[in-house]
């Protein structure tokens, strides 16, 4: 198992690249193939919610504000409360910070959400209690 790399892990992989240089036509595709590969029930569910959260950065990009927000909300709150990792909120408050001003009403309610995250984790003592 150590040394197998499967298709979907590198579209996982891919999709982030594309999605930080800025490609967003291409991430989108990337995105859309890995998601097919990972299936309605995935093994690594925040597998998914990273590839999620790639497309709402793009959807900021794209100046989607509000259906970026969603979808990075959406991700997270998709993942059970142990897999909300640091990572996860920290990506999420990335796609916030990503919305352009003057669209911010959407950017709000995602980085409170966040902060509830990081709260709730530290109450549960997860490893999400890691940030700010």
């Amino acid at each position: 198992m150590a040394f197998r790399f499967p298709a979907k892990r590198l579209l996982l992989y891919l999709s982030g690249t594309y999605t930080w240089l800025g490609d967003t036509v291409e991430a989108y595709r990337v995105q859309d193939e890995a998601l097919r590969l990972y299936g309605g029930a995935p093994a690594v569910p925040i597998d998914v919610a990273l590839i999620a959260l790639d497309r709402s950065m793009c959807l900021a990009r794209d100046r989607r504000a509000t259906e970026a927000a969603a979808t990075a909300r959406d991700a997270v709150a998709d993942l059970p409360e142990t897999q909300r990792t640091e990572i996860i909120l920290t990506r999420a408050t990335d796609v916030a910070s990503a919305i352009p001003e003057g669209n911010w009403r959407g950017e709000v309610a995602l980085t409170d959400y966040v902060r509830a995250g990081r709260e709730r984790a530290r109450s549960l003592g997860t490893t999400a209690a890691l940030g700010p």
